[in-house]
């Protein structure tokens, strides 16, 4: 977690605020946190709120909880054939899409993906990520790797 929205006030007169899991947003002293540093809940009308009322950017990181299963050491991976409702959002509010890839995350982070997918499907039920993970030094939870990351702007 971090202050996202806050740095977008720096280099900008437009707030970008960054989308999170719901549940999170009703954790008492977490909720707090995250609203106080300008997190939205990842839901339509909150998205759309914020993009035509407040006239506010939106970050959202599309993949999601599925795309946090989807881990390769091989090749980057996306979970994005299904995720259209950002497209229409967009459409609908007049917004304009800044398609954005951070290359070499998947590197940062071991992540535990069981076999049967009960991790996943538990996670969806929960609408929050339950997905253990290593870092440096196979640190369960631990700090990142320290590895490149390349991340493209996609013009349209």
């Amino acid at each position: 977690i971090t202050t996202y929205p806050m740095w977008s006030k720096l280099f900008n007169d437009t707030l970008c605020r960054w989308t999170c899991a719901p549940v999170l947003l009703s954790i008492p002293i977490i909720s707090i946190f995250l609203r106080n540093i300008g997190y939205i809940p990842a839901k339509s009308s909150s998205i759309v709120e914020t993009l035509t009322k407040k006239e506010q950017n939106v970050g959202i990181i599309l993949d999601g909880i599925a795309g946090m299963f989807q881990q390769s050491s091989k090749e980057e991976k996306a979970y994005l054939k299904k995720r259209l409702g950002i497209i229409k959002i967009a459409l609908r509010s007049g917004a304009p899409i800044v398609p954005v890839y951070g290359f070499g995350h998947t590197d940062m982070y071991t992540v535990v993906v069981d076999p049967l997918g009960v991790l996943e499907k538990l996670s969806h039920m929960l609408g929050a990520s339950l997905t253990p993970f290593f870092g440096r030094w196979m640190w369960f939870l631990g700090p990142p790797r320290r590895t490149p990351i390349s991340v493209v702007r996609v013009w349209l």
